[in-house]
């Protein structure tokens, strides 16, 4: 007979290999999906392993829905491995008690059917891969930036901004436009996708008009620009929206204090179609007049919102997407002042701008050489400008038809062929002073008043064409651009040509020359507050470079450049305004990129330059108003782990011009001191160099379905606050200047659902 011992063994071992029976009839779906936001996870590899580290089971490979099925042992083990994911290893236990489904057995052979979802955590990787970024058109000073790379290293993580960090560039103490290679803000043109906009920055923050999550790439030329662009002399700026259609809809929600918070959330509309729709709205204006000392009698209150709607559609044939854009900017200041005319002894000053536009831009493949583009779009704009008792209501309906249709013969060239017809209605109301460049004692308190208004109806076009010939290495691109505008009754054509010659794998020499004629303002050009005999401004550039490929890391882009702008407009004493101005600007500019991969990405851009100008052609030479010398911006952003990042930004630039008013005279029929105009330098003075610190760090929070983001940082810093202006004592015999604002920490908190 067998022991008692022996017995107890049998029985054991038997209802151990029952156990182990029961607990491989376990069957398992896990579809995979990425930590921090839920999207499906395809081509992962998966394994059955033991629980105390044994050897791992057959691999096998996700199905296309990211689903990997399993049959395992209750006491097994699961593993899952994706490139850039964090490997993920599961006990069968866990999951089914997880579940609460551990006795809940299937009809078909008691077997347990189990589906789970695994979440997946990103990983960093090293520093040894260099993330591709596709290519736009090309161009001699064009420079694209994806929405990656520009959100790493832009002012406050607005990708828009990183126009500011650019070669050519020099900063604006104030407004919401910039400044390229000496010409003034409004000589620039500005676009989000083919709309044309007055501005694509807020004046609080400098904030990009178009969401974070809708921007899909930067193009910015700072010269030399192609035949497609027109009316502008200086440069571009266009903010490029994302075209593909989204997957899954998404919420994301975003406090950034002191200045603004927003709400985006975009969804799939069918399978061809997805919608987008964001909001913002600052609230300064409810912060500041509860800071500022109620004792100064300085009251500042800026504030910004915006709207956008983006419908993407993909057709048959091409695609389509409407867009919608309200932009609201505005500021709202009283301040002390000798003149005020009020009991406290303050002035105001007020200026509210708003545009909306609506457009619908449609590409349609023709055939397999000819595709044909239209954006037709109609635009709103209105501007209430107050400056003490002077006012300025200007309000402009325009509409504005660009189509541009493109040939393709070969696997290489191109040629283009464009159109772009527009019409616009204003109406302006003005109750201001007159100025008076001859009269040395000038007085904006004592100057005569002019009031008036008008209602301006204009109509104008372009055509133009341009050829992408490719030789060998060598790439011409040849163009010209016509103009015609009814208000003052006058046309023009610009020839252009831009060259690109790579004569090796790493370098590549470029050239680009031509004519760029911009029209002048409709108010300049009106009947009663303008001159109607005004001509086109002109300019011509001339820019050379060479652009160096060093390895996978490293690229730089060298060029030199000059332009020669005439028949600027200019204020005029009997005709209000005339083209007697011109301008030269000229210099050299650098850009070291240090190519984004998944740790590192920065650059370094200097550009110095000379820029003069003068009012009439029998004036001197002066110092033009934006004159920068030296532009310096060091930017760059680190991963220090696959939650945390690091960044800043280091700016540099010579001090900004101003006119003196020394040699002033005492004027005892107005018991006041004036200062002689005729005897100003102007833009002789210049104020102290402008140096900024900005530094960053940023923090990810990852549940499964969803994620945080905490960014904080401190922009404007510096050792001393930056001079933005100079003020005059009562005799004009002491300057002192205006500061800048201190330095400003923030925190911005950003939740995607």
């Amino acid at each position: 007979m067998f022991s008692k011992k022996f017995l107890i063994s049998v029985v054991f071992c038997l209802l151990s290999i029952a156990v182990d029976a029961l607990a491989q009839d376990v069957k398992i779906t896990a579809r995979v999906r990425k930590k921090g936001s839920g999207d499906t996870v395809t081509r992962t590899e998966g394994a059955v392993f033991g629980v105390e580290g044994g050897s791992a089971g057959e691999k096998i490979q996700s199905a296309p829905d990211g689903t990997l099925t399993f049959e395992a042992a209750e006491s097994a083990g699961l593993r899952f491995t994706r490139f850039g994911f964090k490997p993920l290893e599961v006990k069968v236990s866990d999951l089914l008690e997880k579940a609460k489904a551990r006795l809940q057995a299937e009809p078909e052979g008691g077997q347990i059917q189990l589906r789970v979802d695994v979440f997946l955590e990103p990983s960093l990787g090293g520093d040894d891969t260099v993330i591709v970024q596709g290519k736009k058109r090309p161009g001699v000073s064009k420079q694209i930036i994806s929405v990656e790379e520009a959100r790493r290293v832009a002012p406050g993580g607005d990708p828009g901004q990183v126009t500011k960090l650019m070669p050519g560039v020099q900063r604006q103490a104030f407004g919401s436009q910039v400044v390229i290679r000496g010409s003034a803000p409004g000589d620039s043109k500005y676009y989000i996708d083919d709309l044309e906009v007055p501005f694509v920055y807020h004046g609080v923050g400098q904030y990009t008009v178009l969401p974070t999550p809708l921007i899909e790439d930067v193009e910015f030329s700072a010269g030399g620009f192609g035949a497609e662009y027109g009316d502008a002399t200086g440069g571009v700026v266009k903010i490029r929206s994302k075209t593909n259609l989204v997957e899954r809809a998404t919420s994301i929600y975003n406090v950034n204090f002191p200045i603004f918070s927003s709400a985006y959330h975009e969804r799939p509309l069918g399978k061809d179609a997805s919608l987008s729709l964001s909001i913002r709205r600052s609230y300064l204006d409810l912060i500041l007049p509860k800071v500022l000392p109620k004792d100064s009698g300085l009251t500042v209150v800026p504030y910004f919102s915006d709207y956008v709607v983006l419908h993407n559609q993909d057709f048959d044939d091409g695609k389509g997407r409407l867009i919608s854009i309200a932009s609201t900017d505005g500021i709202r200041a009283v301040f002390p002042a000798d003149f005020a005319q009020s009991e406290e002894g303050t002035a105001a000053f007020s200026i509210f701008n708003y545009y909306g536009i609506l457009g619908y831009e449609r590409t349609k493949r023709l055939n397999s050489e000819w595709s044909l583009t239209t954006t037709p779009q109609v635009q709103f704009f209105k501007l209430n400008l107050k400056i003490i008792d002077s006012k300025v209501k200007l309000k402009v309906w325009s509409a504005r038809l660009p189509a541009e249709l493109t040939y393709r013969p070969n696997g290489t060239d191109k040629v283009y062929f464009g159109a772009d017809l527009r019409a616009d209605k204003a109406t302006v109301y003005f109750d201001a002073i007159r100025f008076d460049r001859n009269d040395p004692f000038f007085d904006p308190e004592e100057a005569p008043r002019e009031e008036g208004s008008e209602v301006t109806t204009t109509k104008g076009g372009a055509a133009w064409i341009a050829m992408e010939k490719n030789i060998g290495g060598l790439l011409l691109i040849p163009g010209l651009r016509g103009y015609y505008n009814d208000q003052i009754k006058k046309g023009t054509a610009d020839p252009r040509f831009s060259a690109r010659f790579d004569f090796n794998e790493i370098h590549g020499l470029k050239f680009a020359t031509g004519q760029f004629s911009k029209n002048p303002e409709p108010g300049q050009a009106s009947v009663s507050a303008g001159n109607p005999d005004l001509k086109f401004e002109r300019s011509i550039h001339y820019v050379a470079g060479i652009e160096s490929r060093w390895n996978e890391r490293w690229n730089s882009d060298i060029q030199l450049f000059k332009k020669k702008s005439w028949d600027l407009v200019r204020a005029d004493s009997e005709k209000r305004y005339v083209n007697s101005a011109d301008l030269e600007s000229s210099g050299a500019e650098i850009l070291i990129r240090r190519n984004m991969t998944e740790r590192f990405f920065g650059w370094f851009s200097y550009t110095w330059s000379k820029n003069r100008s003068r009012d009439a052609s029998n004036q001197p030479w002066h110092n033009a108003e934006y004159d920068q010398t030296h532009v310096a911006n060091l930017a760059g952003n680190y991963r220090l782990t696959e939650i945390w990042e690091l960044g800043g930004r280091l700016n540099y630039h010579t001090g900004d011009t101003f006119t003196q008013k020394g040699n002033a005279v005492y004027n005892a029929n107005l018991d006041k001191y004036q200062a002689r105009a005729g005897d100003i330098d102007l833009f002789a003075g210049r104020l102290p160099n402008y140096n900024e610190l900005s530094v960053f760090a940023g923090r990810d929070f990852l549940w499964d379905t969803w994620k945080m983001n905490a960014r904080f940082g401190i922009e404007y810093f510096w050792f001393k606050r930056t001079a933005l202006g100079v003020d005059y004592n009562y005799d004009y015999t002491k300057e002192s200047y205006l500061m800048g604002v201190p330095p400003i920490p923030y925190l911005e908190v950003q939740a995607t659902l």
